[in-house]
């Protein structure tokens, strides 16, 4: 459905709207589609089955609360305000440099 081979049997909507979140998905990344067999032991399969449980008992899954804010616009972010890291000079997003060098595990200063 989500590449738009299949036709939706049920779930008209939930496959509506599959199909327009891959769209806005591959508008910035390259998605590539595999067939997994179920229930045969593949971590992220069981993963992805753990997590529709999860939603069909009505609870959001620490996976799915990462979609559950809007992501920012692209027109929001200024990709022209950065700044070097003073420890490993990696050219960062200004608003997000105090984050950077907090985490940033660089020993040699640049």
């Amino acid at each position: 459905m989500a590449r738009g081979i299949w036709e939706p049997k049920a779930n008209e909507e939930l496959a509506v709207a599959v199909h327009e979140l891959t769209a806005r998905v591959a508008e910035r990344r390259s998605i590539t589609w595999e067939h997994v067999c179920g229930h045969t032991g593949e971590h992220d399969n069981e993963t992805a089955d753990r997590c529709a449980e999860i939603g069909r008992r009505g609870y959001a899954s620490e996976q799915s609360k990462r979609w559950t804010a809007p992501a920012p616009a692209l027109q929001d972010l200024n990709y022209t305000e950065t700044d070097a890291c003073k420890k490993c000079g990696m050219r960062v997003l200004t608003k997000e440099l105090k984050l950077h060098f907090r985490r940033c595990t660089s020993t040699e200063r640049a």
